[in-house]
């Protein structure tokens, strides 16, 4: 028997890379559907054409009124402590994280909230009827957003929407930037009670230095009133990925044309490591059991019970 006293530097980043994508906890959850008034379409050629792919289920409607489709599966969701770029990580928006956007004021003049969430949804109750409502969204710095979801229900005229936005400090610090990072998704289906469940893309490096994040919420005034809008919750779904490569080395012998350049820098910037010594990074020596140790514990943020 004898025991492995260092190992190779490239093999110890395959196996963390490694680790770090397969430490992914699914739970899943479900909603129930309320149901819905038009047809459910189920011949693959017609969901194609109206923008689905040809294996979905629940897509109801009809080539003259649109097409829509309720949530009825389980979606995975995982938590926001697990690593790996490869893994899609879930991070969901309650009702009672909302607020409304612009309250009313009572005859006293203070401002009265306009929403109800009974606990399971959003909805407006308010003479006032207002209308958009904000919650803020909290990621890590340098995330990559890929989706905003919306879940909710729908039995009025109009459409029930959400959106995702940003709003940043501007040049001149008495102003700020507000940029919508996706088109207003929602029911899209007009007097066809039933939940829903939609989608966007998106691309976004999440900037918390200059910016905060918001889901934003319409339901359409008085529309919303006695629960025929109902907000069940948003999603964002986003990943972790590496930052990118510095315009200049940290390394002496780590110059920018090195092919791990961009995860030296990354976990030299993240104090992970500090080198070799003199300057250096060494790249190509063997890494030892105690350097792995040092290595992984500051990466993961570990610690002792009892703190």
């Amino acid at each position: 028997m004898f025991k492995i006293r260092s190992i190779n530097y490239h093999y110890i980043v395959a196996c963390v890379v490694l680790v770090f994508s397969t430490l992914a906890g699914i739970a899943n959850g479900s909603d129930e559907r309320i149901g819905s008034g038009s047809p459910l379409v189920t011949d693959p050629q017609e969901l194609s054409q109206a923008g689905y792919s040809p294996d979905s289920t629940n897509v109801y409607g009809n080539p003259n009124d649109g097409y829509f489709q309720l949530y009825t599966g389980a979606h995975s969701e995982q938590s926001k402590n697990l690593f790996g770029p490869s893994s899609e990580i879930y991070h969901s928006i309650p009702p009672s994280a909302f607020v409304a956007a612009d309250p009313p004021a009572d005859s006293a003049g203070n401002l009265t909230p306009t929403i109800t969430t009974k606990g399971r949804f959003l909805f407006c109750d308010s003479p006032a009827l207002e209308e958009e409502f904000l919650a803020s969204v909290q990621l890590p710095s340098g995330a990559k957003i890929i989706r905003f979801e919306y879940f909710g229900y729908d039995n009025t005229n109009t459409d029930n929407v959400a959106q995702l936005a940003r709003v940043c400090q501007a040049t001149n610090i008495a102003d700020t930037e507000y940029t919508t990072l996706t088109p207003e998704i929602g029911s899209g289906e007009a007097d066809t009670p039933g939940n829903f469940f939609v989608t966007t893309t998106i691309d976004e490096t999440v900037n918390n230095r200059q910016c905060v994040y918001q889901a934003i919420v319409d339901l359409s005034g008085d529309s919303c009133r006695d629960q025929n809008m109902r907000a069940y919750k948003a999603r964002v779904v986003w990943m972790r990925q590496i930052s990118p490569s510095p315009v200049s080395a940290t390394f002496n012998d780590v110059p920018t044309t090195h092919p791990f350049f961009q995860s030296i820098e990354a976990m030299a910037s993240s104090g992970i490591t500090g080198g070799c010594g003199g300057g250096d990074y060494c790249p190509n020596d063997p890494l030892t059991r105690g350097q792995m140790a040092a290595f992984l514990a500051r990466a993961l943020g570990l610690h002792w019970e009892g703190f």
